[in-house]
């Protein structure tokens, strides 16, 4: 029998990642606090947990040198 009109979607919680940096804090405290007025909830990593993360992505560009300390890492999950 077929199964017109049904979902493959949970109901489970989903988690987005964002990564941003401290030169936009408070753009990025704009976005988060509209976020969690429409029920997200956002949860900075600490910046010793970053600090040590491997890097995955080497930076070459001779113009582009960002450094670890100024990178924020949030996690975004609807409530």
């Amino acid at each position: 029998s077929s199964q017109q009109g049904s979902s493959s979607v949970t109901t489970e919680k989903r988690k987005a990642v964002f990564a941003t940096t401290f030169r936009n804090e408070k753009t990025f405290a704009l976005f988060t606090n509209q976020l969690r007025n429409e029920g997200i909830a956002c949860q900075f990593v600490d910046k010793e947990v970053i600090a040590n993360l491997p890097s995955i992505f080497p930076c070459y560009h001779p113009y582009f040198l960002q450094q670890r300390s100024d990178v924020r890492i949030c996690t975004m999950t609807a409530e």
